[in-house]
């Protein structure tokens, strides 16, 4: 083991030296098993319909790719029963503080996505690539 450590994708003998790599890892190190993350194609698709929306919808005003993807970040967590806080910024402003995609895993991700697609087809765009 480096001095680093090492990340182990748990599958078939893998699992086998993830815990030989906990047996032989010192006092007070960390371990951490989490669900694999997003992927990049999932982070363009993503992107890609944040996109296809800013060229052809508006909202109040028209939005840019950013601007969408936290609207869509924000919708998808309040769907979800997980309402993104909501807080006063240093200059009086307000915030939303929400988790960002880019720390969703891939099922989470996923179902973004879902969330996403249904939105714009239901606003009558089509989404295919």
């Amino acid at each position: 083991m480096s001095d680093d450590g090492a990340t182990v994708r748990l599958s078939g003998d893998a699992r086998r030296l993830a815990h030989e790599l906990i047996d032989k890892a010192p006092d007070g190190w960390v371990m951490a098993i989490n669900q694999p993350p997003r992927t990049l194609r999932q982070s363009d698709t993503f992107w890609r319909l944040c996109g296809l929306c800013a060229k052809q919808l508006r909202m109040q005003e028209p939005l840019d790719k950013q601007e969408w993807h936290d609207v869509f970040l924000s919708g998808f967590f309040q769907a979800r029963g997980k309402s993104p806080r909501l807080i006063i910024g240093i200059e009086g402003e307000r915030i939303s503080l929400t988790k960002h995609s880019r720390w969703m895993g891939k099922e989470e991700m996923s179902d973004l996505l879902d969330y996403v697609t249904a939105w714009c087809i239901g606003q009558g765009l089509h989404v295919e690539d």
